[in-house]
């Protein structure tokens, strides 16, 4: 599982909430702004599908980057593994999303220049959410580019409270501010699935996990950081042997 700080960071609520701004456009205008929305949402996805292989070797990368002080990370102390784990996962989801960010703020950039859907108040409201959050999970994000790094200046303070890395309550600020955005994002996932059309149920959904990099993209369930500071994975890795 993730993290239960990060969780709350990226997870976008998947609810099927009824948008409340639709009562202020025609059926039509709520119709063409949902199948803009599609198509622009479409192409974001065909753009992130090709740009996997990278952001997987981005991944690949960072996880063998800390892999270079295991030792670090086995030397801890048990009350210390729950931030080692919020610390790894954000540090490799943040290798990721250097790939996918900026497909990202192009794809919102679009859907934010498209008259269709911005004149729609619901799926206004979804975009400007986006908007929002997007630069602080960016933020986020980029607070572990060298997990050694930091795992070993907490290491050499004695895993001391006071010398916990002050990224961990950035993440949590940051992960209260996207919050507040989800209820929005949400309102447009439902928006689009109701009046998307045929794809719009899929468009929907693509849209509500833009921001989203899940578990299984992130974390190799056998990698030995992985097995010390997200212990639930170590099940998962003996399962798949």
């Amino acid at each position: 599982m993730r993290p239960t700080l990060l969780f709350a960071l990226i997870a976008c609520v998947a609810g099927g909430v009824m948008p409340s701004g639709a009562a202020a456009s025609t059926v039509p205008e709520r119709r063409a702004a949902a199948q803009a929305a599609t198509r622009i949402t479409f192409g974001f996805a065909r753009e992130r599908s090709a740009a996997d292989p990278r952001a997987r070797a981005a991944a690949r990368a960072r996880r063998a980057a800390a892999g270079t002080c295991l030792d670090v990370w086995q030397s801890a102390p048990k009350a210390r593994i729950r931030v080692l784990g919020e610390i790894y996962f954000s540090s490799v989801a943040g290798a990721r999303w250097s790939v996918d960010g900026p497909l990202v703020v192009r794809w919102i950039t679009r859907m934010a220049a498209s008259r269709a859907v911005m004149r729609v108040p619901v799926l206004a409201s979804a975009v400007r959410a986006v908007r929002r959050a997007t630069p602080t999970l960016t933020g986020a994000f980029s607070e572990f580019p060298d997990p050694c790094a930091t795992v070993t200046a907490w290491r050499d303070a004695g895993w001391s409270a006071a010398a916990e890395p002050k990224q961990a309550d950035e993440l949590l600020a940051a992960g209260a501010s996207f919050e507040a955005a989800a209820p929005a994002i949400s309102r447009g996932r439902a928006f689009i699935r109701r009046y998307g059309g045929p794809s719009g149920a899929n468009a929907g959904d693509l849209f509500d996990g833009a921001l989203d990099e899940p578990d299984g993209q992130v974390i190799d369930d056998c990698d030995p950081v992985a097995r010390i500071v997200l212990p639930d994975n170590v099940e998962a890795c003996d399962r798949g042997r």
